[in-house]
């Protein structure tokens, strides 16, 4: 929000808005405004969350680079996944990462565009 609309607003209606910044333009231009804050109490409303991430992060809470947290955070998102993504997903661990196919192509192209993967 620009400084003029700013200003006319109620200080409870300016209390949802951040201080005053410099915005990037379109161009090469900048401009000072105001962003909104959704969730002033954002902070204060995330400290538990903050709090518990630390603890997973600690070592008291992972066993390893891959220890037995880390394999139930992989079958976790093994869990997540649709049918049709299993062999998308078998398809791409086969291929070294230097030689996998562009993303932008389905994939059959992928398939065909890629190197035969020895197994």
């Amino acid at each position: 929000m620009d400084e003029a609309t700013y200003e006319n607003l109620t200080p409870q209606q300016q209390s949802q808005y951040g201080a005053r910044t410099r915005v990037a333009g379109k161009r090469d231009e900048e401009f000072e405004a105001y962003a909104c804050q959704l969730n002033t109490d954002g902070p204060k409303d995330a400290a538990f969350f903050m709090v518990q991430a630390k603890k997973e992060t600690s070592p008291e809470g992972v066993t390893g680079r891959f220890g037995r947290d880390k394999r139930r955070q992989v079958l976790a998102h093994f869990e997540g996944l649709k049918s049709h993504q299993y062999v998308e997903l078998i398809f791409l661990l086969e291929i070294p990462i230097g030689q996998r196919p562009v993303d932008t192509l389905n994939l059959d192209q992928q398939k065909a565009a890629s190197p035969e993967v020895v197994g």
